[in-house]
């Protein structure tokens, strides 16, 4: 996971009317947002929480259960809004809204953002059925807006799964690429640049409409 930046400190503060389970979860995202992943620790939870450095293992077997945890909300909290995009007026309408809040998500979001989709997970999270439920969540929205986008051509319905992969590997792809250094060294024409990421969306969606006019493939 990349370190943390200026954008995400100071912005989780624990609230001392939460119950020490919720509240470990809340300082355990300001641990992360102010000293990086590898810094998270009960013991540096409870330090920012001012109790004891046993409270935490009460509603927590170890650093995993809460990290995982922390995940699990995380993702949840993407899908919902990604759920929570404004009424299209059509299926392709959908699309570019579904896309403006992907987008928005990592603008409001970059902690979580980069929590979800920049840290390689244990191999013992892969087996936690809450958390790859709720990893899926996002990704299945996606799926049922390209469902309804292709529902008068069936013939089309079988690439869905492909073409989502296509649609959210090519999102992480323009927000990461946004996130990082990596433009700087293309040397991009100046005046490009603010329009870049509204540009990328512009193509995104016209290659999904490109294909909705392409023959399907065998």
């Amino acid at each position: 996971m990349s370190r943390p930046n200026k954008r995400d400190k100071a912005k989780i503060v624990p609230n001392p009317r939460l119950d020490l389970k919720e509240a470990c979860i809340v300082a355990a995202r300001q641990v992360i947002a102010d000293e990086g992943l590898e810094k998270l620790s009960l013991r540096e939870v409870a330090r920012k929480l001012g109790v004891s450095h046993q409270a935490p293992y009460r509603h927590y077997e170890n650093r995993d259960t809460l990290l995982i945890e922390v995940l699990r909300r995380c993702f949840m909290e993407f899908g919902n809004h990604l759920a929570n995009r404004p009424q299209a007026d059509s299926p392709s309408h959908d699309l570019r809204l579904l896309g403006d809040q992907f987008m928005s998500f990592n603008a409001e979001r970059p902690l979580e953002y980069r929590l979800l989709y920049s840290t390689p997970w244990p191999e013992t999270y892969t087996h936690h059925e809450e958390l790859l439920l709720a990893s899926q969540y996002p990704f299945q929205i996606l799926k049922e807006v390209l469902q309804n986008l292709y529902k008068t051509q069936p013939e089309k319905l079988k690439r869905v799964e492909a073409d989502a992969l296509f649609v959210w590997m090519s999102a992480h792809g323009i927000v990461s690429l946004a996130e990082s250094d990596a433009l700087a060294s293309i040397r991009l024409e100046e005046p490009l640049v603010p329009d870049l990421l509204e540009h990328a969306r512009y193509m995104l969606h016209w290659s999904i409409s490109s294909a909705l006019k392409a023959p399907a493939l065998v």
